[in-house]
């Protein structure tokens, strides 16, 4: 992460090790694994100060939005131990259109990103213009919702290999519920991801690659200035 974005802060976060957890078990659709449920609060990324040297590694080619990363890593620090998958870190800016490559996915060992074209929500941008400026947390809105998530297990469903999504404010707490999940689309592709129905939805030929690195608790931050 850039120098600019530090603070002069009191809470120090090691560097994440590598992790194998449960989540990696794949099942039909139906319910999450029990144990990639959250259960426990989480603070939010303002709580309290955060040492973000430790995280200076991070986007070496400054490709993330400075905003949502410095959250992001907030958010990471102060929730570390409830946060099981350690390895990578996801992040949506959904400020931007859709022909843009907006979801940024952080290995937070080598502090390298990777960046991947995501759908947003069909009613969050009525219109179709690309731009996202509408979004709920009520099932049936055909919304995207924004906040952090902690990543789930895998499962197969009608929209073949997919991801549990956990919400963790009151902005997404029913995104479970609602069967927000991440998974691929026929309708993203490089240039333009179409609307889905709120869910996160990703170009097909990278779901087998990306999702089993990210499931079984890992974070996932959607944004929107």
């Amino acid at each position: 992460m850039r120098a600019s974005i530090l603070m002069s802060l009191i809470f120090v976060c090691s560097l994440p090790t590598a992790f194998s957890f449960a989540g990696d078990l794949e099942q039909r659709q139906g319910a999450d694994l029990p144990q990639n449920v959250p259960r426990v609060h989480f603070m939010s990324h303002d709580a309290a100060p955060v040492d973000l040297m430790a995280f200076d590694h991070l986007d070496p080619q400054q490709v993330v939005p400075t905003i949502p990363l410095q959250r992001a890593v907030q958010f990471f620090a102060l929730n570390k131990n409830r946060i099981k998958n350690q390895r990578y870190m996801t992040i949506v800016d959904l400020s931007q259109r859709s022909s843009k490559a907006r979801m940024y996915v952080i290995d937070l060992v080598s502090g390298q990103v990777r960046n991947f074209w995501v759908a947003h929500g069909h009613n969050s941008d009525s219109n179709a213009d690309g731009w996202a400026t509408s979004f709920s947390n009520v099932s049936g809105s055909l919304k995207s919702s924004l906040g952090f998530y902690l990543t789930g297990g895998l499962y197969t469903g009608h929209n073949g290999r997919s991801m549990y999504l956990h919400g963790l404010e009151s902005s997404n707490s029913n995104a479970y519920s609602r069967g927000i999940v991440m998974h691929g689309a026929n309708y993203v592709n490089p240039g333009w991801a179409g609307r889905s129905f709120g869910c996160p939805a990703i170009e097909r030929r990278y779901v087998n690659g990306l999702l089993p690195k990210l499931n079984g608790g890992s974070l996932l931050y959607v944004y929107h200035h």
